[in-house]
């Protein structure tokens, strides 16, 4: 028979798998994936503290129920949904940008009066075009590729993805740590998924942050979740950034490829990704575990 860690795995190679994961011990949620959220209707960012075991049922999953967790698998994936919303904002930022560049340097060549402020909107319709770039870089080979899913380093990703920003003066990386790490001698959470668009990913992101100020912070959830939140300060409306629409279109198609989740605050873009099991992480205890690791 297949052990607890080997089945809980094999879901998280899947792309879009619609699945969530229950304690065995008072049925509370410890990780729901972005598909789920779509199909179940919940937001990314609400954790209900259970699941009426109906209302699982109605939906016809596929149980596994190992040691201390119960794994219920949906056979309906929403892969479709992701996809259109990120082509349908793609487009409309592409057309966006290059109509703006091409009035932009008409106007400026007839009128020079109005040279510097032609100048600072070119500059920014050109950083939303070179983030429209990256954008549909990677979802046209997310769309065109099979990938292979592997156990990842989390913080390697993450600090690949800072060394390639173009604002790394202007970010903090704080790395998970946690007191359960240092008994252990390291913490090091590995997730599901490719370590090449992973860090574009996060890359992609802190370019469209160009000119803001940026922390990076990794938390611990629970034994089976890490999250990331790139944050700005509190008085910045991450809404008012050039480009929001599409951004959130492609955090939440992202995530939800990669069996995490995503969602948006005013001032934070925060991901979740399940941590990939084994026996080290359900020692962990399951209490909040808040963690910083100074650049």
């Amino acid at each position: 028979m297949e052990n607890q860690s080997s089945i809980s795995n094999q879901i998280g190679i899947q792309p879009f798998n619609p699945f969530i994961i229950l304690s065995s011990y008072d049925q509370g949620i410890l990780f729901f994936t972005q598909t789920f959220a779509r199909l179940s209707g919940f937001h990314p960012s609400t954790i209900p503290s259970s699941i009426p075991i109906l209302a699982l049922q109605a939906l016809k999953p596929i149980i596994h129920n190992r040691g201390n967790f119960e794994i219920y698998q949906f056979k309906e994936k929403d892969s479709f949904y992701f996809r259109d919303s990120c082509v349908d904002a793609l487009i409309h930022e592409l057309r966006t940008v290059s109509l703006a560049i091409d009035l932009g340097t008409h106007v400026l060549t007839e009128n020079d009066h109005m040279a510097p402020l032609l100048l600072q909107k070119l500059l920014r319709s050109k950083h939303r075009q070179r983030v429209s770039t990256l954008v549909a870089s990677d979802f046209i080979q997310l769309v065109t590729s099979t990938l292979s899913f592997y156990p990842t380093s989390l913080t390697k990703v993450l600090t690949d993805g800072l060394s390639h920003s173009p604002t790394i003066s202007k970010v903090r990386f704080r790395l998970a740590s946690s007191v359960e790490a240092i008994i252990l001698g390291h913490f090091d959470p590995n997730i599901w998924g490719n370590f090449h668009f992973l860090t574009r990913f996060f890359t992609t992101l802190l370019t469209w942050l160009e000119a803001e100020s940026v922390t990076v912070e990794m938390e611990i959830i629970n034994p089976i979740s890490v999250q990331v939140s790139i944050k700005v300060p509190h008085d910045r409306f991450l809404s008012n950034i050039k480009g929001f629409s599409l951004i959130s279109h492609y955090l939440h198609y992202f995530a939800a490829y990669f069996n995490g989740r995503g969602w948006v605050t005013q001032s934070a873009i925060n991901v979740l990704f399940p941590i990939v099991f084994s026996d080290y992480y359900e020692q962990i205890p399951r209490q909040l575990s808040r963690v910083y690791l100074q650049k």
